[in-house]
């Protein structure tokens, strides 16, 4: 089961209805979408990225933000978002 934690991940209010735009545009809600964060290795260090989940894996972190967003997040991932 996913672990659900909500201090490691803070979206600006802009940021927030960029992603409801976006989900809007897919005919997708809040209400059934995940946003999961991955990180790939750059020349210039760690770089991030979205993605659309329709449900969380076991070894995820759910982050639930003030805004409505809810991001998910590999365990293996987790070190770079601290």
């Amino acid at each position: 089961m996913a672990r659900r934690g909500n201090k490691m991940l803070q979206v600006t209010p802009a940021a927030a209805e960029a992603i409801k735009s976006q989900l809007v545009s897919m005919g997708k809600t809040l209400e059934n979408s995940l946003v999961r964060l991955y990180v790939t290795a750059g020349w210039g260090g760690p770089q991030y990225q979205l993605a659309l989940e329709e449900s969380a894996q076991p070894d995820d972190t759910v982050i639930n933000t003030t805004e409505g967003v809810t991001f998910v997040v590999s365990d293996r991932f987790k070190p770079y978002f601290k």
